[in-house]
């Protein structure tokens, strides 16, 4: 084997496992920012955003796109190794590098008092961390799997995130 083929075997193989660690961790339908192009702090986009601040610019595209979207589909690899997924609201697959899982909202109960002079109020549910208990937001769709089980969340709560960190390396 050529040290060249070596080297995209071995991409591949890296490039799976973040694919598979990433469909574990998140399923299909979770919120993500996605950025098609290029991320908001390379430099190509730094200096667009200096340029359009500056009134120095032609035209009305923009290299930093965002979308506020959900994931389509699993993640998987390109021939190369790189892993990709599908995103709602664009064709084909955006780089896992360029996917920010969206921050979880933290809705407040709504106390409000109703026609007939009764106190309501009005909750929206709330997921807790499978390892300390701890609340991380309001669940979503993120938080059950194809199989109706809860998905892991410790990543997400900052007394657990350094031991996932520490178990993963």
């Amino acid at each position: 084997m050529t040290s060249y083929r070596a080297k995209v075997e071995a991409d591949k193989k890296a490039g799976q496992k973040k694919a598979d660690d990433f469909n574990a961790r998140y399923p299909i339908g979770t919120p993500v920012i996605a950025y098609p192009g290029i991320r908001p702090e390379h430099p190509v986009a730094v200096a667009y955003r200096k340029r359009v601040e500056e009134g120095r610019t032609f035209g009305h595209i923009d290299p930093c796109k965002r979308l506020e979207t959900v994931t389509r589909t699993p993640a998987w690899i390109l021939g190369h190794g790189e892993p990709v997924v599908s995103v709602e609201g664009y064709a084909g697959g955006i780089c896992l590098s360029h996917v920010d899982i969206a921050p979880r909202t933290n809705t407040p109960d709504q106390t409000t008092v109703n026609d007939e002079g009764r106190t309501v109020t009005r909750i929206k549910l709330k997921r807790c961390c499978n390892g300390c208990g701890e609340y991380v937001g309001d669940a979503d769709n993120r938080d059950v799997d194809a199989h109706g089980n809860l998905t892991d969340v410790r990543h997400e709560c900052p007394n657990c995130r350094s031991l996932v960190e520490q178990a993963a390396s």
